[in-house]
């Protein structure tokens, strides 16, 4: 009898470890300043109420919108996960999606104007790495955690440290390009037209209509001109070599390729860093450095130049880069030509912002005067009011600092901004015949 009963407790034991085995859970997390850098988001280290963030800051939309963090993250197990976000509790709104896949069915939670934590439902993955989109609407993303358990509330157990070094990219293997396949040919790539200021470098899959085998340009003589153009390959594809053949101009006219001086933007690893948040290597566009006919820099070293934003281009691990009297704004090629930069074409497309504006405030000075005068045109008054209210939403809307400004804009917006300054202007002129 002893023996059988010592042989029942015995299965017994065995049968409660088997079942701690199996409710074992997971969990791993990381904060908002460590998916950081990301295109509309700014570090944010104040505290709210009694919370603060937790890490060095919260990922913020600081000039509003809607913008995106991806965190490739590695999920130790094959499992149903639940989805946790901490972020600002007073507006805003944050959601995700894993491999694309959205998360919902969430519980939500708490308000207020402090970091709470709202759940956003539940997915199940396998075990690896997967991408994780969390897109943030006007709000402030201060933490994401993933766990087993789904009785889990991140705000009242202990948290363990955070993964530390996230990875912020990688190749979307998930996608599926086989649709290329024709297009891409022998050569095993296809070339297309992008969006500006997209993520493209790992994410870029387009359709038939994006595929372009000429790109379009424009400019003026004896300017450098930019053009954008995003390359996927099907097959691996060992260094590339850019050449451009021929340009078709006005009328017709061609110029050869003896002629034509290609400059090409190479990327390269960069040790960078932001106010409150970890250090990062990144991948960045250089300078125009290199004449892809020669292969030849220009004179000096890759990243040996100085710009009036040098933070841009060096790796000083000090004071050196605000106290250099080195700054300039184009560079000397082999030959002793400037190379313009992406600085010195953003620089002169702000100097032609502020002539459109300018031209805009004459035409309005203009025009008041005008109607000082006897007998003014009859649509002067009403065409006055629309220049106003051009010059209002344009410029004087304008507020905050300068990266609440950029953050908000979309592709397009500078170029539609200037176009309404210019037919207000015209309208006024138009409106004094």
């Amino acid at each position: 009898m002893r023996r059988t009963l010592a042989l029942a407790a015995g299965l017994l034991l065995i049968d409660l470890a088997a079942s701690a085995v199996a409710v074992e859970h997971r969990l791993f997390w990381t904060t908002g300043d460590r998916l950081l850098p990301a295109w509309g988001f700014y570090p944010n280290g104040s505290s709210y109420r009694d919370t603060e963030p937790s890490g060095k800051a919260s990922a913020w939309t600081a000039g509003g919108g809607t913008h995106t963090l991806t965190w490739v993250a590695d999920f130790p197990a094959a499992a149903p996960w639940q989805v946790w976000v901490r972020q600002y509790g007073g507006y805003g709104k944050v959601t995700a999606a894993v491999d694309e896949w959205p998360v919902t069915e969430g519980r939500g939670g708490f308000g207020g104007g402090r970091y709470v934590w709202r759940h956003l439902g539940g997915i199940t993955v396998s075990a690896g790495p997967h991408h994780v989109d969390l897109t943030v609407t006007h709000s402030m993303l201060d933490a994401v955690l993933f766990a087993t358990d789904p009785a889990l509330d991140p705000a009242n157990v202990k948290l363990p440290e955070p993964v530390e070094n996230p990875v912020l990219r990688g190749l979307r293997t998930y996608r599926d390009d086989r649709h290329l396949s024709d297009a891409a040919g022998s050569a095993g790539f296809v070339v297309g037209r992008v969006t500006p200021y997209a993520e493209v470098r790992y994410d870029w899959l387009p359709q038939a209509k994006d595929l372009i085998d000429r790109i379009r340009l424009w400019g003026a003589a004896g300017q450098y001109v930019a053009g954008t153009v995003a390359v996927r390959a099907r097959e691996p594809l060992a260094g590339p070599r850019v050449t451009l053949n021929e340009v078709i101009g006005p009328q017709g006219t061609k110029l050869g390729s003896k002629v034509i001086d290609l400059r090409v933007v190479h990327l390269r690893h960069r040790s960078m860093s932001l106010p409150a948040t970890r250090p990062y290597s990144d991948k960045f566009p250089d300078l125009l450095l290199r004449d892809d006919r020669t292969g030849l820099p220009p004179k000096g070293d890759q990243g040996g130049y100085q710009s009036t934003a040098p933070w841009a281009y060096q790796d000083y691990p000090d004071s050196r880069l605000y106290t250099e009297p080195a700054h300039a704004v184009a560079y000397p090629d082999q030959s002793g030509r400037p190379i313009p930069t992406i600085r010195w074409e953003a620089m002169r497309d702000g100097i032609d912002d502020v002539r459109y504006l300018q031209a805009l405030d004459r035409a309005i000075a203009a025009a008041e005067a005008r109607l000082t005068k006897a007998d003014p045109p009859p649509g002067l008054a009403p065409a006055l009011d629309r220049a106003r209210q051009v010059r209002k939403d344009c410029f004087e809307a304008i507020s905050g600092r300068w990266f609440q400004y950029t953050g908000s804009l979309l592709p397009g917006d500078l170029d539609q901004t200037r176009r309404r300054l210019a037919e207000a202007g015209v309208g006024l002129r138009r409106s004094t015949r």
